[in-house]
């Protein structure tokens, strides 16, 4: 799957529509649900570990997120964004 952005990227947009619709927390799969209404044929598998590299206070994640702390996670499973770039 080719894309014109990153999948951090691709996250980032996701969470800031949500964000910007009054959805100010959210889970991975709303932010997965999001993303594929603009590309369609992206795996939540991939986001995964992206979206857990941005988040403040967990640990882990994957290698293309470069960013810790954009999303704080709140409660198992739901996420904020921490800012709005």
């Amino acid at each position: 799957m080719k894309y014109n952005k990153t999948l951090m990227q691709i996250i980032e947009e996701s969470a800031i529509e949500l964000t910007d619709s009054g959805q100010t927390e959210f889970s991975r799969m709303d932010i997965y649900n999001q993303a594929k209404m603009k590309y369609p044929d992206i795996k939540k598998s991939s986001l995964d570990p992206i979206i857990q590299g941005m988040t403040k206070n967990l640990k882990g994640g994957g290698s293309g997120s470069i960013v810790k702390n954009f999303f704080i996670s709140n409660v198992r499973g739901e996420f904020k964004l921490i800012k709005n770039s």
